[in-house]
């Protein structure tokens, strides 16, 4: 039978061939420490097959479906997958490397522990599943998509979002650093604990969003607004803001040291127990913000408005003001200059 000649050559370890393939069907096979290579899948369904450190070298998938099918430690190596559908499945440890993925989707799999790298990625739709413990290195990408998916713990650095689809998704300790963000709206997102540092965030819109202890560090945010969301424990060290806004917004612990930003607002937003440290605004405008307990030391102020603006017990130490306006702000209770503080940091 077609299939012994299969099996037969995986035990031995050998390459598994065109010929090799010949009327074997796919449906409900285990196979184990098999490399097939230059083969061609046409038209063809795997149905709940079981691949353990199965490898596939310069092979071409052509209108192939994988249901409930489980791809372990193995690789997919230089080939092609074009209108290909994975369904009901896991693909664990498997890596897929200088290869083109066309038209693929994965309906309610689990990807996990994955490695895509220096591949072409057109039409990859993700829906509805678990996208864990995965990379997606140095790839190009033309056009991706994730639709109501959890992502934990995964890496998609030097990406163009803007040719990525990202709809009611949740994101938790992902690596996005040095991505684009352009004209893109997010709405009701929930990203927590992610890294998003050098990043850059152009003309863009967040509303109704909830992004928990998120890193954005030396992010440059342009045209952005956020609106109506919650930042708690938000890093934006040394990120830059021009022409941006927060309105309606919790940014409770969040950390602003040696940020710049020009034309920016803040509207109706929790700013206590902030960190504004070396920080430095222009032509800013802040109304009815708390700042109580916050962490102004060393920052610079240049044409700002304050309107309304509490600062209960927030440090004030060495604060420069140029040309701004306090109008109707607490700020009775703030702590001023140390000069102590100021002969040790001029000595420093």
């Amino acid at each position: 039978m077609p299939i012994d000649t299969l099996l037969r050559k995986a035990r031995l370890n050998r390459l598994i061939e065109q010929s090799d393939v010949t009327d074997v069907a796919f449906d409900n096979l285990e196979l184990v420490d098999a490399t097939f290579q230059q083969v061609l899948f046409k038209d063809m369904v795997f149905n709940q097959c079981s691949f353990n450190n199965v490898n596939f070298i310069e092979c071409t998938f052509e209108n192939c479906n994988f249901e409930q099918c489980n791809l372990t430690t193995g690789s997919v190596h230089r080939s092609n997958m074009n209108t290909v559908t994975f369904s009901n499945g896991m693909l664990l440890q498997m890596g897929f490397n200088e290869s083109s993925l066309t038209s693929v989707s994965f309906e309610k799999c689990r990807v996990q522990r994955c490695v895509l790298s220096n591949s072409h990625i057109d039409s990859f739709a993700f829906s509805d599943g678990e996208w864990l413990d995965t990379a997606l290195l140095t790839c190009e990408v033309v056009s991706l998509s994730f639709d109501r998916s959890e992502l934990n713990n995964f890496a998609m650095n030097e990406l163009d979002f803007s040719v990525v689809d990202i709809i009611d998704c949740s994101f938790e300790k992902g690596m996005l650093l040095k991505c684009e963000f352009t004209e893109q709206q997010f709405n009701e997102v929930k990203w927590a604990y992610c890294s998003f540092n050098d990043s850059k965030f152009e003309h863009c819109l967040f509303t109704n969003a909830t992004l928990t202890a998120n890193g954005f560090i030396g992010c440059e945010f342009s045209d952005t607004t956020f609106s109506d969301c919650q930042l708690p424990q938000a890093l934006f060290i040394k990120a830059t803001f021009s022409k941006s806004i927060f309105s309606d917004c919790d940014l409770l612990q969040a950390n602003f040291t040696e940020s710049k930003g020009t034309e920016l607002s803040l509207q109706r937003t929790n700013c206590e127990q902030t960190q504004w440290v070396e920080a430095s605004y222009d032509k800013s405008t802040f109304e009815t913000v708390s700042f109580a307990l916050s962490d102004m030391a060393n920052s610079i102020w240049n044409e700002c408005d304050f309107k309304q603006c509490e600062f209960d017990h927030s440090n004030w130490h060495g604060i420069q003001d140029s040309d701004s306006n306090w109008h109707k702000c607490k700020t009775k209770t703030v702590r001023k200059t140390d000069p102590l503080r100021l002969e040790v940091e001029a000595a420093a």
